[in-house]
């Protein structure tokens, strides 16, 4: 989980049939990351009412165990998107990797960033000179760890 400090977790990658079905979602657009030292003292804001009221029995009993995995934006707010993930899968498969030893289901997934456009002045990532209608983006890849 954390090189730096040496921190790691064992897991297993769930299977590509849980993951197969997952579609991208729609592209959105975040504002850039404001430094939080500077808000210290202004105290935190809530979560979007979407985020607040989210409740998983009801995601589950309303999809069924048969619509397969999904994943979709819940809310935006300036730099920050709850995303929700849904994974289909049969009991047997995550119960085996907890009975291994493997405590953490890894799911990997991608973020495609758009890089033109002005989003990304300061970064390190070099913007590439490409066709007016092509967008230039960035994927990263990410592993999501469920327990």
């Amino acid at each position: 989980i954390d090189p730096i400090r040496e921190t790691f977790v064992q897991g297993r990658h769930c299977s590509f049939d849980v993951i197969s079905s997952l579609s991208p979602t729609e592209w959105l657009e975040l504002e850039h990351a404001e430094d939080e030292f500077l808000d210290i003292g202004k105290g935190r804001e809530q979560d979007p009412q979407e985020v607040l009221e989210w409740d998983a029995n009801k995601i589950l009993s309303s999809t069924g165990d048969d619509s397969g995995s999904f994943m979709r934006v819940l809310a935006t707010r300036r730099d920050t998107a709850w995303v929700e993930l849904k994974l289909t899968m049969a009991p047997d498969d995550f119960a085996s990797g907890l009975n291994h030893g493997q405590s953490y289901l890894a799911v990997p997934i991608a973020m495609e960033i758009e890089v033109g456009n002005g989003s990304w002045e300061a970064s390190l990532i070099k913007r590439r000179d490409i066709p007016e209608n092509e967008v230039d983006a960035t994927t990263l890849g990410l592993v999501v760890l469920l327990r």
